[in-house]
C-alpha cells in the first residue's frame, strides 16, 4: 500500500482518527465511555488554569541541577587523570 493510503486510513478529514472519539466519564455508569466529539460539550477556557510552580519544586529542580553539575565536574576530572 502507498503512503496516501495509510494516511488516509488514520486520518478522519482534518482530524486525526484517534481524536474523533475522546473519552468521557460517564459518572452513573462510573466508568469511561467513547462519545462521538461533536456530542463532547464545549469548555469555557477561563475555567482552565495552567499548573504553578511552587516554590518546592524549584528547589527540587535546583538541588537535581546541583547534583548533576558535581557529577558533571567529577567526571571531568576522572577524564582529566585519564588521560595524562
Amino acid at each position: 500500500f502507498g503512503s496516501s493510503f495509510l494516511g488516509s486510513c488514520i486520518r478522519l478529514g482534518s482530524r486525526p482518527l484517534l481524536a474523533a472519539m475522546p473519552h468521557v466519564f460517564n459518572y452513573e455508569k462510573n466508568e469511561f465511555e467513547q462519545v462521538h466529539y461533536k456530542k463532547v460539550p464545549q469548555r469555557s477556557t477561563d475555567n482552565i488554569k495552567k499548573r504553578q510552580r511552587t516554590s518546592e519544586a524549584c528547589k527540587f529542580y535546583m538541588a537535581l541541577e546541583a547534583e548533576q553539575t558535581k557529577k558533571t565536574e567529577v567526571r571531568a576530572k576522572r577524564r582529566e587523570a585519564l588521560g595524562k
